[in-house]
């Protein structure tokens, strides 16, 4: 399954591991729509493991940081049930250590890992699949050998 909007694409063709890239919520459409594609993700009913590139850092108005903190909130029981973490690519330094620095003290539902780039990204998801026991099957595989290529 892959779900590409001009807003983001979430690709779970190499299930149990989910690919989402941000190109940009602008609207409380785009996140909405996100929120959606994750929706048909859980009801898979798979224990996933998630990477998500946020691309470049965007400054959300009050109302897309509202609609953002509702679908997380909205989702908090599917990821519990069927998440097992999420590797977060942000590349500026500064917006990683905020965001790990939230994180410690609003402890997310599942663990949540924050790297600089693809290819830490896919290390550290190997990782976790292999010390997780979750299938790494040759479409795993290849998925982590493309985001080690990107940049």
């Amino acid at each position: 399954m892959r779900i590409d909007t001009p807003w983001f694409e979430v690709d779970a063709s190499a299930s149990p591991l989910v690919v989402t890239t941000i190109r940009d919520l602008d609207s409380s459409e785009a996140v909405r729509r996100l929120g959606e594609a994750y929706v048909q993700v859980f009801d898979k009913r798979v224990r996933q493991l998630f990477i998500t590139d946020i691309g470049r850092p965007a400054r959300f108005d009050v109302t897309i940081r509202h609609d953002i903190a509702n679908m997380v909130s909205a989702l908090r029981l599917h990821e519990l049930a069927w998440s097992e973490g999420a590797v977060v690519i942000v590349r500026a330094p500064l917006i990683r250590a905020t965001m790990m620095a939230i994180r410690w003290l609003a402890r997310p539902a599942v663990p949540e890992w924050y790297v600089s780039s693809p290819a830490e990204a896919a290390d550290l998801a190997a990782t976790q699949m292999h010390e997780l026991g979750m299938p790494v099957d040759e479409a795993v595989r290849a998925r982590l050998g493309a985001l080690r290529q990107s940049v």
